[in-house]
C-alpha cells in the first residue's frame, strides 16, 4: 500500500503533482459539463415555451463559449504532450 507524501509511495513528486493538477482539471470539467448540460436544458424549455426573450441568444452564445472552453481545456490537459498543446 503506497500513502502519499512518504517513503511507501513509489510515485516522483512530478508524479504526484501531475495527479492532483489533473484531479483539479477533472473537477472543473465536471462544473462545466454541469453547467452546459444546464444551459441546453434551459434553452430547450425556453424554446418550447414559445416565448420570444432576450436571454435566448445569450443563452446560446454562453453554451457555445462553455463547450469551446471545455474542449481546449481537455485538449490542452489530457491529450498534450510535454511539448505540445492543442488549442
Amino acid at each position: 500500500m503506497s500513502i502519499p507524501g512518504t517513503n511507501l509511495d513509489s510515485r516522483s513528486p512530478e508524479q504526484v503533482a501531475h495527479e492532483l493538477s489533473m484531479g483539479e482539471v477533472s473537477d472543473v470539467l465536471t462544473n462545466l459539463d454541469f453547467a452546459i448540460g444546464r444551459a441546453k436544458k434551459a434553452l430547450t424549455k425556453l424554446r418550447r415555451s414559445g416565448v420570444q426573450t432576450n436571454v435566448i441568444e445569450p443563452l446560446e452564445d454562453a453554451l457555445a463559449e462553455m463547450q469551446a472552453t471545455r474542449k481546449r481545456l481537455v485538449q490542452g490537459t489530457y491529450y498534450a504532450g510535454t511539448d505540445t498543446r492543442l488549442l
